[in-house]
């Protein structure tokens, strides 16, 4: 019985240490720290009390319904959807707590999430097969949620949209194609207000080739000169006053990208131009699995106002190369600068096929290699064979 009352005593002083140690653990919003004892000052000012109750009310018991489709509007079966929620906490910062947790659709894509809180945004989606695309556009102007779920106000109270499993949210997931053996390289550009700048990329620097090589498309040399070239220019050497074998070199870039961004930061307008021998540009209003067949353009131009996240699709056509790419160019804009990132995937072996997935590009990157170094071991025994046949039918000199 004492070991019994004992063991109670142990448990429940055990559980206040966890609470108490949760409380004290320190609490990080945006570039600051907060001590538990900071919140606790904070949150119990005059002014906070009538901000608690009407926060307190938004935190609401709710049940929502969503279902996961691809972009030809079928089910996705046993997608896993993983969830922020937003609850009222007495002890974060603002009553502001959040938690992720993760939800598993059925057989027919339906998930249910029953929990108490005033926000639930979706976070990610997994899928085998299936690739999330949050804030991006998808061919066909189909779009993944890119806005979270609050509770709606209706007759007086606050209630959860898509409460209804005949009415669910839909989550929109891109069923991938067939993927083939891609190249990625990536890209960064920033403008300032009131500085236009510019810079080139090339589609393609180097690729594995059918036989497992690892192939540079432009040699070392070239590429020493090209970045001398560069330095030179950015130190405000003269073109003219370049050395000959700076000043004639063929740069071999597929596209350039420029920035006009007048200096009130309120506009701003992204230009590129196709610069290589024969192809274009294509500018796409989703993402295509394949690069289109015709419709290229030798310029496109992208525009708009402050603030902005946007992700654009630009498909390359490179004639003279015989290959074709994608640029995946995500542009933030605020009123200091416009900053592009993005990938570059290229199919290498000529085929439109763009659709990268990285499960299929690293094994068929080490079949090929695989292959290379059969290649490679065959070569050395035909050779080894090739002399020791030469020796065994070569007949000795006699010395007489």
């Amino acid at each position: 019985m004492k070991v019994s009352i004992r063991r109670h005593v142990l448990l429940v002083a055990l559980a206040i240490a966890v609470f108490f140690g949760y409380l004290k653990a320190d609490q990080v919003v945006g570039d600051k720290k907060y001590t538990p004892k900071e919140i606790e000052e904070f949150n119990s000012k005059p002014q906070m009390k009538e901000f608690a109750k009407s926060e307190k009310q938004k935190s609401i018991n709710f049940t929502f319904y969503a279902k996961v489709v691809d972009q030809h509007g079928n089910a996705v079966p046993n997608a896993e959807a993983n969830f922020m929620l937003n609850y009222f906490d007495l002890f974060s910062l603002y009553f502001n707590g959040n938690k992720r947790f993760t939800v598993k659709a059925d057989k027919n894509g339906l998930l249910k999430v029953k929990k108490n809180g005033r926000y639930l945004g979706l976070q990610d989606v997994k899928a085998n097969g299936y690739e999330f695309i949050k804030h991006k556009q998808l061919a066909g102007k189909v779009y993944t949620p890119e806005k979270g779920y609050y509770p709606i106000q209706k007759n007086g109270k606050h209630v959860f949209p898509h409460s209804n499993p005949d009415d669910p949210a839909i989550i929109v997931i891109r069923k991938r194609g067939k993927a083939e053996y891609l190249t990625r390289e990536s890209m960064h550009f920033l403008c300032r207000p009131g500085k236009p700048a510019s810079k080139q990329f090339r589609v393609i620097n180097r690729w594995v080739d059918p036989y497992g090589f690892h192939r540079k498309v432009i040699s070392e040399e070239k590429n020493r000169l090209i970045a001398e070239r560069r330095r030179k220019l950015e130190r405000g050497v003269a073109v003219e006053k370049l050395p000959e074998k700076l000043k004639d070199i063929d740069l071999e870039y597929d596209f350039q990208i420029s920035c006009s961004y007048p200096p009130d930061g309120k506009t701003w307008e992204v230009t590129l131009d196709f610069i290589g021998k024969d192809g274009g540009l294509y500018l796409s209003e989703g993402l295509l699995v394949k690069a289109p067949s015709a419709g290229y353009k030798k310029q496109i131009r992208i525009s708009g106002t402050n603030p902005v996240v946007q992700t654009d699709y630009v498909y390359v056509q490179s004639k003279d190369k015989d290959i074709y790419s994608r640029i995946d160019m995500e542009i933030r804009t605020d009123s200091n600068s416009v900053f592009i990132t993005g990938n570059i995937y290229t199919n290498p072996e000529g085929s439109r096929n763009l659709e990268y997935d990285e499960s299929v590009i690293y094994p068929e990157i080490a079949r090929r290699r695989k292959i290379a170094g059969r290649f490679i071991k065959i070569k050395k025994e035909a050779i080894a064979k090739y002399f020791e046949d030469k020796k065994r039918t070569e007949k000795p000199l006699c010395l007489i």
